[in-house]
């Protein structure tokens, strides 16, 4: 079966229009010549369209605000924080929603359980509390306790699930590689810092300045 041909805007005001009006959606599809396949897909993305197929005037004020109200629960759905969403929406009225209808709040807080945080937010929180206990501050550069230099992109790939690496960057040693050198062929702390240490001279003698 093949894909149907996408919806245009000038289609899709068309079809609101005559659903507006109370006309029967496949009436009007067969009517306008439009793929009902072609409906859903523009449905997805097309807000107006959606309301009109709910059986609603998209173009009334209360709308809207039942929009925004969508919006916010979906963004609620994917993980985001109350205070995000309504950044996002560029919106400040979230409270008051909640505060005025038991019921949107009781949506907000079951959408909300059912959203697990991500692994970022999991790996600030571990890190604010340890922030929080005074240990921060005696962390070596790489942010890592063990001084390892493995720092957040450790953390991350602890909390995903990925083979553990060493290093701070892209830097990564496997098994058969050099002590000293990492995958990529760059010598390590000891050996680089080896090269720039003075050398004793032929015969045993001793450094002297000048």
């Amino acid at each position: 079966m093949t894909d149907p041909v996408p919806l245009t805007g000038r289609q899709a005001n068309r079809l609101i229009t005559v659903l507006r009006h109370g006309r029967d959606l496949d009436v009007a599809a067969t009517e306008l010549g439009i793929d009902l396949r072609a409906v859903w897909a523009r449905a997805q993305t097309d807000t107006r369209l959606a309301i009109a197929l709910a059986g609603r005037d998209p173009d009334v004020l209360g709308e809207r605000g039942r929009t925004l109200r969508a919006d916010y629960l979906r963004l609620l759905a994917l993980g985001l924080s109350p205070g995000r969403a309504e950044l996002i929406l560029g919106i400040s009225g979230a409270g008051a929603w909640r505060g005025d209808d038991p019921t949107f709040a009781a949506a907000c807080d079951a959408v909300s359980a059912t959203s697990p945080p991500g692994a970022a937010s999991r790996v600030m929180r571990q890190r604010a509390k340890v922030r929080h206990h005074g240990s921060m501050a005696r962390l070596p550069s790489g942010g890592c306790p063990d001084g390892r230099g493995e720092g957040l992109g450790h953390d991350f790939a602890v909390v995903a699930g990925v083979p553990k690496f060493s290093g701070a960057g892209s830097r990564t040693r496997v098994d058969g590689d050099p002590p000293g050198v990492d995958r990529h062929g760059l010598r390590g702390r000891r050996a680089g810092s080896a090269a720039h240490s003075p050398q004793a001279p032929a015969g045993g003698g001793t450094l002297t300045d000048g």
